[in-house]
């Protein structure tokens, strides 16, 4: 998985779902701190833009319920790369 075309972490078919869950948060809250803070008032209102590749649905399912048990927008492309 790449996080913001810049942060990379292995995925494999076993991984726990807290464990997944975890990496991700901690990479996304790396990469929304990384923005610094917003315009006064406006607030940041990130978005998930995930690009599955072939192989990846098992993986893309699993993080998709988790943005949205974290109400965090997403969209899906799936690549043939």
């Amino acid at each position: 998985m790449t996080v913001a075309d810049e942060t990379m972490f292995p995925i494999t078919a076993g991984m726990p779902a807290d464990e997944l869950r975890d990496l991700l948060a901690v990479h996304l809250n790396h990469q929304v701190r990384s923005w610094g803070e917003p315009p006064r008032s406006f607030y940041w209102l990130p978005t998930a833009n995930f690009m599955v590749s072939p192989g990846g649905n098992q993986f893309y399912e699993r993080l998709k319920s988790v943005t949205e048990r974290w109400k965090l927008r997403s969209t899906v492309k799936h690549v043939l790369e």
